[in-house]
């Protein structure tokens, strides 16, 4: 059993429990996160994935957990054991799905699944579907303390890619919604606004 964490603004919206019913099925554990509230949604967002974060590194028993959006969905029949096979992958953080703007591929001489394994430079945003390790949700907080005027956190993991390149899972599986979103998670468009979109 793995633990997906949700971040949600309301967990009895149509959203989260789409989202929640989605991992439920392929077999993760669910526990739906409700954001922080701020007149700003994207301080919100930042105090909550901050906040997430810090329940990873205090709590999560398992080594590796997954941090969510609540607009995602998938166009792959796969189990958890599909995923957790990334895990020999032995990274604190990796993708399993963006936003891809302009980044550079790099082809890895790895094959999971019997899928070669790309990892992204740069040039992506989103946060909706993230693999990290306790040592990764640390990372994430202290790039965080470490940027306190960035609100928008995507942008500094974006930043943090350009020296440490990360993995994508399934680089080749492309949104039905969105032809800009790779990987097995993507952020549905057709079922759900962004509520973040306005404020980039």
């Amino acid at each position: 059993m793995r633990n997906a964490y949700i971040l949600t603004v309301d967990k009895n919206s149509e959203r989260a429990i789409f989202s929640s019913n989605l991992l439920n099925k392929i077999g993760f554990n669910v526990i739906l996160f409700e954001a922080i509230k701020d007149s700003n949604p994207m301080v919100s967002h930042r105090k909550s994935m901050y906040a997430i974060y810090e329940r990873i590194i205090l709590e999560e028993k398992n080594k590796y957990c997954y941090v969510f959006e609540d607009d995602i969905n998938t166009s792959l029949n796969i189990n958890l054991d599909y995923i957790i096979n990334y895990e020999e992958l032995n990274e604190d953080i990796y993708y399993l799905g963006f936003c891809y703007n302009r980044g550079r591929f790099l082809k890895q001489n790895i094959e999971i699944n019997g899928h070669t394994m790309f990892k992204i430079r740069g040039g992506i945003k989103g946060l909706h579907s993230l693999c990290l390790s306790k040592e990764g949700a640390s990372k994430l907080k202290k790039l965080y303390d470490d940027n306190k005027n960035e609100l928008h956190m995507d942008v500094l993991l974006q930043k943090y890619t350009k020296k440490n390149p990360l993995f994508v899972v399934r680089k080749d599986v492309v949104s039905p919604c969105n032809n800009t979103h790779y990987g097995i998670f993507y952020q549905d468009r057709h079922k759900f606004t962004s509520l973040l979109e306005k404020f980039y």
